[in-house]
């Protein structure tokens, strides 16, 4: 550790208590145990809760009613648990989780009309609980860095979100789409101050100038979020970092011209050695009032022009099979790209996304057009549930070849032809499909959710 990153924080929050000082600094560099994230938009607490101690597994409560701990068992390997590949758990750091929360009020907001942003999404973790939060509006969840993208895309089709549009641009982009959005999370990249116990080694390279570069990044960023946010539209500004120049500075900077349309509604530094979890620092920022744009020119809609509401031949064949296999449809808007069949949460921002931003992913993959006929997804049988005829349990040595994307060989003669929802300990994780006259399932399992 540094000696100028001690002599900085002992200054600055511990000048008249050594003693606690150096049980900040030792907590930086503890372990923490493992915890995880219920998706409730997947499954109640309760029902999770006797699925999982009926295996014998842990499950210890937090400050976050939704996450919880393994406690220090390293045995567990959530990963490769059902719950997991189903998308019923999202692996999560416990201070991660609060600025969601934070943001949302710590409720579930029902209401259709609300566009939200993420500003900087990957790997996932905020966005997905986002659309936990928000479950009927519309969410932008942007990543600047391409090669985050791929990580940030198997995460939301691992939870089944289905109102989640993504994008990739610049941050700093968004200044010229002013007052467009409701909700804003902005958990700016920062020097990793708080979650130093996974890579001790940034704490021996930390320096205030490295600090102040990264600050210049987090006011662009903060600026364009002011920018883009509603009046009384309501942001979150967080990092996993404690001091003051990415954080306080960085807002006083921000609101300096014009702190009269701005009221801080909540703000705190979360100590590792005072709080659960790693380091962090969180403030909720109101806008009340207009102010004059921050940039110009305004954006100017460059939308991906393939992307269009699904014809009404595409809607009867998709309804045509979710009868057959006694699907119940979410209240949704039915949309096509090319030949893919896409469904966006009912919410009125969906539209609005569509024609405003290119987006990589826009909600939720139904399954593509061949010729006359709709052939699902995989997500479909494993998130909207299927009739019992259709389903096939996997034991313990199935799973995990299914897991790795290997086929399965049949045990149940009176499985009909056709595509299968694969379960396991009664979680829909994935699709099968039985072809006429085998008897092999084939594994539908996209590659980037292949564990080995």
């Amino acid at each position: 550790m540094k000696p100028e990153f001690r002599e900085y924080f002992t200054r600055e929050f511990f000048d008249e208590k050594p003693g606690e000082a150096e049980a900040f600094f030792e907590s930086l560099l503890a372990p923490r145990p493992k915890t995880f994230r219920i998706n409730r938009n997947k499954t109640s607490l309760e029902t999770f809760a006797k699925r999982w101690k009926s295996r014998g597994l842990p499950m210890e409560p937090t400050s976050n009613p939704w996450i919880f701990s393994t406690g220090w068992d390293r045995t567990i390997k959530l990963g490769k648990t059902p719950e997991h590949l189903g998308g019923h758990l999202y692996v999560q750091e416990l201070s991660a989780g609060m600025s969601a929360e934070i943001l949302a009020d710590w409720i579930v907001d029902e209401n259709p009309d609300l566009l939200v942003l993420d500003m900087a999404a990957s790997p996932g973790g905020k966005t997905t609980q986002l659309s936990e939060l928000y479950p009927h509006a519309g969410i932008v969840a942007n990543e600047p860095d391409k090669t985050r993208i791929p990580q940030l895309l198997e995460n939301i089709d691992r939870m089944g979100s289905g109102n989640i549009a993504v994008t990739n641009v610049s941050g700093a982009f968004f200044a010229r789409t002013p007052e467009v959005f409701d909700r804003i999370l902005l958990d700016a990249p920062c020097s990793w101050e708080g979650i130093a116990y996974k890579a001790p080694e940034s704490l021996d390279y930390w320096n205030i100038k490295n600090i102040e570069k990264i600050a210049k990044l987090q006011k662009r960023l903060l600026s364009a979020a002011l920018s883009a946010l509603k009046v009384w539209g309501t942001m979150v500004y967080s990092t996993c970092t404690m001091n003051r120049v990415e954080n306080e500075q960085v807002i006083e900077s921000c609101l300096r011209s014009a702190s009269d349309a701005y009221r801080i509604l909540f703000m705190r530094r979360y100590f590792p050695h005072v709080d659960e979890g790693g380091g962090f620092f969180i403030a909720k920022i109101e806008k009340i009032a207009p102010e004059t744009p921050r940039i110009a020119p305004p954006h100017i809609a460059k939308p991906n022009e393939e992307l269009m509401p699904a014809d009404a031949r595409s809607v009867r064949l998709l309804r045509d099979f979710c009868d057959a296999y006694a699907i119940e449809l979410s209240p949704a808007r039915i949309w096509r790209h090319r030949d893919t069949l896409l469904s966006f949460a009912d919410a009125s921002p969906g539209s609005l996304i569509a024609r405003t931003w290119y987006t990589l992913k826009f909600g939720y993959r139904l399954g593509h057009m061949e010729s006359a006929k709709f052939i699902p997804d995989f997500r479909l049988l494993r998130d909207a549930g299927a009739h019992s005829a259709y389903v096939y349990d996997l034991d313990d040595d199935e799973f995990a070849r299914f897991r790795t994307g290997e086929h399965i060989h049949i045990r149940d003669a009176t499985l009909p032809d056709g595509h299968i929802a694969a379960h396991h300990h009664g979680i829909a994780v994935g699709m099968l499909q039985k072809n006429p006259g085998t008897n092999t399932l084939k594994n539908h399992i996209p590659p980037r959710l292949r564990k080995r």
